[in-house]
């Protein structure tokens, strides 16, 4: 039952957003003459669904069946598109030419666009580049399973099902 003299929950688009409001609401109390009031109960959707996650977990309300696989944060996830990009390029003689880091940080976003708005590319597609990156995923992929890891999106369409199935309480 939540705490009726505690403020509400409430989530932010970034964690900027959230610091902002914090300053600001102390700005607003001191202004009033406070010494003292309580924190505003701020969070990202990422960072209160990884804390609700946790809390289910550690009171068992999360069968281990349906916990995650192993989370990979950003710069992991950037660390294997680099190494499928430059294993891709090995054979490529102007390979020492590519930005691949570069190359990595957009081929992770494009692939987190495509999970997040659930796009589908055909597999016949139009241009070099879409063809050279849907080869790219598919390493990616194939790579990521074999490791049993999960991208941060998947993580959090992973946690949304399990709050959609009940898990989380």
């Amino acid at each position: 039952m939540p705490d009726l003299d505690s403020p509400p929950l409430v989530l932010c688009a970034t964690p900027r957003l959230a610091r902002s409001l914090r300053l600001a609401r102390g700005r607003d109390m001191i202004a009033a003459g406070s010494t003292l009031w309580p924190a505003l109960q701020l969070s990202t959707p990422e960072q209160w669904l990884h804390e609700t996650h946790a809390a289910a977990m550690l009171c068992g309300n999360v069968p281990p069946a349906s916990l995650p696989l192993q989370p990979l944060n950003a710069l992991r996830e950037r660390m294997l598109w680099e190494r499928v990009i430059r294993d891709a390029l090995a054979e490529n003689a102007l390979q020492p030419l590519f930005d691949i880091t570069g190359m990595a940080a957009a081929a992770m976003e494009a692939n987190r666009l495509l999970l997040e708005w659930d796009i589908k590319l055909p597999q016949t597609a139009p241009t070099e580049e879409t063809r050279q990156f849907l080869a790219w995923r598919t390493a990616f992929q194939a790579l990521r399973r074999r490791r049993q890891l999960l991208e941060p999106v998947r993580l959090m369409e992973q946690r949304i099902g399990l709050i959609r199935a009940g898990l989380f309480s």
